[in-house]
């Protein structure tokens, strides 16, 4: 006989999110139908208010997957996506591979800039470089075209990588400042963070 709260668990584990998935919620909706003493009528329109709320629940899920698709923190129109290659075959990323960023700035803020953290905290720079301020993205959406060779100062771990998007070109300095110890979203910086694993 199978264990519901087992069920529950994996259910949990496997959507990435520490709260109730969709098959608690519709379980807790089944016990809740089952033990309220309405008329008929009451309990069909409350089967399909719970089918509603499970639908849009299984909507969000679709639409917004944890782990691919990371929107901007504090706005909806950036996108940055990085990938790693070695002699120009997509591969995972280790040392010596090079890491490209496909990247789709907002329509107010075409300069980007990027930089991870590592598993140790430690902050490692891509764009732009120490004497240099960020440049503006030749398209909409494009591979930008300076890439990141990963050297020994990638030590094998997971890294949160962050895509800063300006209105105008910026130092590292001027960036630090822009979106602070947070690393969030401002009125002058769209942030976005996705993560990454260096094997």
């Amino acid at each position: 006989m199978a264990n519901p709260d087992a069920e529950h668990r994996l259910a949990r584990l496997l959507a990435g999110r520490d709260e109730p998935s969709v098959l608690e919620t519709e379980a807790l909706f089944d016990r809740i139908a089952g033990a309220a003493e309405a008329p008929p009528w009451w309990r069909r329109r409350a089967t399909w208010a719970g089918f509603g709320a499970l639908a849009a629940t299984a909507a969000a899920l679709v639409l917004v997957p944890r782990g691919d698709e990371f929107g901007a923190r504090g706005g909806d129109a950036a996108v940055l996506r990085p990938h790693c290659v070695i002699d120009d075959a997509k591969a995972p990323c280790a040392r010596g591979a090079k890491l490209l960023f496909d990247a789709r700035p907002p329509d107010d803020k075409p300069y980007f800039a990027a930089f991870a953290r590592r598993p140790d905290g430690k902050v490692v720079w891509y764009l732009p470089a120490p004497d240099e301020k960020s440049a503006a993205l030749p398209d909409r959406t494009a591979v930008v075209p300076t890439a990141a060779r990963l050297g020994d100062e990638h030590p094998a771990g997971e890294y949160t990588l962050y895509g800063v998007f300006t209105p105008n070109a910026a130092s590292r300095a001027e960036l630090q400042a822009t979106v602070g110890a947070a690393l969030e979203s401002t009125d002058d910086a769209t942030v976005v963070a996705r993560v990454f694993e260096v094997q």
